[in-house]
């Protein structure tokens, strides 16, 4: 059997996680969905694995990130422009009852969101700042692309190795490139949308799933 899901509900999950126990083919896998579903325990398996993610602090403000779950509306994932603002929008999270959350420096450049399917030579990159396709708005914080030259293998490689130590086949993410062409994984996730390349990428889904069955 093989089950290809989007499914996230921890009943759904487990319902999988047996099904896979019992020797059926499960993508994206439950236990990669946890993990990308819980940004702390994400976070923490990609820095043991050595991927560059933005440092703690620096000297351009802060990202305030929910650590419990997907990030389901704007106030999950805000900016604060020093620690003074950092601490009340912590505040503001602790009254939302959120006690588990990301902060990580913000990252001059330039904004890249990628879509992938790992092992099958699909990988997908846009700057969302060309096309105004923006989800929360967020994105607007780096400003229009410049462009900045940088080594697409590097980055593919990059989410590659995130998928490969999350055990997710199906993957999206973004990344910032740096004036001088660093990459920074700011966010890495199971199955997004594919809104700008889902032919594409339904090809590479169906050669992933070939590779098992």
């Amino acid at each position: 059997d093989v089950y290809v899901t989007m499914g996230r509900h921890e009943t759904t999950l487990r319902w999988l996680a047996e099904r896979q126990q019992q020797g059926a083919v499960v993508v994206n896998g439950p236990e990669g969905i946890r993990m990308c579903c819980h940004r702390k325990a994400l976070n923490q398996r990609l820095r043991e694995a050595g991927i560059c993610l933005p440092p703690a602090s620096g000297a351009d403000g802060y990202w305030l990130k929910r650590a419990d779950g997907v990030a389901e509306g704007p106030e999950d994932v805000v900016f604060a422009a020093d620690l003074s603002a950092l601490g009340e929008q912590q505040a503001r999270m602790r009254k939302r009852g959120i006690m588990e959350w990301e902060v990580s420096a913000h990252i001059k450049g330039d904004l890249i969101k990628f879509y992938g399917v790992r092992q099958s030579g699909f990988f997908f990159t846009c700057y969302p700042g060309d096309d105004g396709q923006w989800k929360f708005d967020d994105e607007r914080r780096n400003g229009l692309p410049r462009h900045y030259a940088f080594d697409r293998n590097v980055m593919h490689r990059m989410a590659e190795q995130a998928a490969a130590v999350t055990g997710i086949d199906v993957y999206g993410g973004d990344c910032i490139v740096s004036q001088s062409g660093q990459c920074f994984l700011i966010d890495f996730n199971d199955w997004p949308s594919f809104s700008r390349c889902r032919q594409e990428a339904a090809q590479a889904i169906v050669r992933r799933l070939n590779d098992y069955i």
